[in-house]
């Protein structure tokens, strides 16, 4: 604008000299003659009229100057426009140019801004991802962690096992030896008393004692005798002694079982009332601490050899009968020996008959559709030194009579259970 000022101010001032110089006319309304009139002017008039056209030609020198300033003025106006217009671009960008710039720094700032608020956004997921792997590894490590502590437990448990296993053995290894101690003691004192009848009675009953107080220990072997038995099931009872070897030691064993076709209740009622009853006059029962269930005798019957001839077999026996909800066992203790042949041998037996409940298939049940399983294991121990011949006709000796015996037992009480 300033400049646009300076041009006008030139102009002006260009006009102002240029009419203080110039002396117009008088009458100023001649000025309408045209240039072609002044030869015709001159001819027609007077000097006075040629000076006055003269001067109109001055006029017209004056209107060609004016002409010359005027395009002169209208020419620096035009570039003044020009000048104005590109100014006012020039302004207009600046202006666009400031519009852009501030544009871009709000989008820089809200960019910047929007930065820190995403980071802000990313750190917090980051977080949460973080805190969720670890609650997840807090599973798998919880998971490994018990997974080790169920490892560690069935360890513990298999050492357990094993240490109550160990133990187990070593308490039924001192049993035996303690047995072999009275064995052997017991062999020592049959040796020692054989006086007369009425000593060698004396000494067996003083060993029923000492086989009475140790029916509650041998009862207390039920389940591992159970479970390390292998019992045979059969239509009846087949005692049959077979020769084992464990740890050195020698020893003859039995374990049968059969189903017979009564209940339970009323089997071991049965087999109770014969356990407990009289036996015959080669039997002399002595009383005991508990008569109502347990049995103690002597005994002293013939055996007849499948060759003719006949064995004397005297011993002592006590027996006892332990209840529970679901079995009966009957423990008995037998200490038999031969006098004559076999009079340096003794026989010591350890049994144990088990009575259950069973259900079973009908054509093996009575009336009552149902039946008892009968489990009978049996351990011999031979004791005493002879020749090797005598001492295998004495197992067979006594082989043949427990068989016998558990036969005669068995028929005896299906004939009390038919007949009850």
């Amino acid at each position: 604008m300033a400049q646009g000022e300076q041009v006008d101010g030139a102009i002006i001032a260009s006009v102002t000299s240029f009419l203080e110089d110039y002396d117009f006319p008088s009458e100023p309304s001649h000025l309408s003659t045209a240039k072609g009139d002044t030869a015709f002017a001159s001819s027609h008039h007077s000097p006075t009229e040629t000076n006055d056209l003269t001067v109109w030609k001055d006029d017209n020198t004056f209107m060609s100057a004016l002409t010359s300033v005027i395009e002169t003025f209208d020419q620096e106006e035009s570039n003044a426009i020009q000048i104005r217009r590109a100014k006012r671009k020039i302004d207009k960008d600046a202006e666009r140019k400031l519009r852009y710039r501030r544009k871009l720094r709000a989008e820089r700032e809200t960019l910047l801004k929007q930065s820190i608020e995403l980071t802000s956004v990313l750190e917090n997921l980051r977080s949460s991802h973080a805190e969720k792997l670890r609650e997840q590894e807090r599973p798998m490590a919880l998971a490994a962690w018990k997974m080790i502590a169920t490892r560690q437990k069935e360890k513990r448990l298999e050492v357990e096992e094993l240490h109550k296993r160990l133990r187990a053995e070593v308490i039924s290894r001192s049993r035996v030896i303690e047995q072999m101690n009275s064995f052997l003691q017991c062999s020592d004192l049959a040796r020692s008393v054989a006086l007369c009848g009425h000593e060698r009675a004396a000494d067996r009953s003083a060993l029923i004692d000492t086989f009475v107080n140790e029916l509650d220990l041998l009862y207390s072997q039920t389940d591992q005798v159970v479970r390390h038995a292998n019992f045979k099931m059969s239509s009846s009872i087949v005692f049959s002694l077979t020769p084992q070897r464990k740890d050195g030691f020698e020893y003859f064993e039995s374990a049968n079982a059969t189903t017979v076709p009564f209940g339970f209740e009323q089997t071991v009622k049965a087999l109770s009332s014969l356990i407990l009853s009289d036996w015959g006059e080669d039997y002399a029962k002595k009383r005991v601490k508990k008569p109502e269930c347990t049995m103690g005798c002597t005994f002293d019957v013939d055996y007849h050899l499948k060759s003719g001839e006949t064995v004397k077999l005297q011993g002592s026996i006590a027996s006892r009968i332990y209840g529970e909800d679901d079995r009966a066992v009957f423990v008995t203790r037998t200490l038999t020996e031969c006098p004559g042949e076999f009079a340096e041998l003794y026989s010591d037996e350890t049994s144990w008959m088990i009575l259950r409940p069973s259900s079973t298939d009908p054509a093996t049940c009575g009336d009552n559709e149902v039946s008892t399983v009968v489990e009978i294991y049996s351990r011999v121990v031979q004791t005493g030194q002879s020749s090797l011949a005598i001492e295998d006709r004495f197992a067979e000796v006594i082989a043949k009579a427990s068989e016998e015996e558990v036969e005669e037992m068995m028929e005896t009480l299906e004939k009390m259970l038919i007949d009850n």
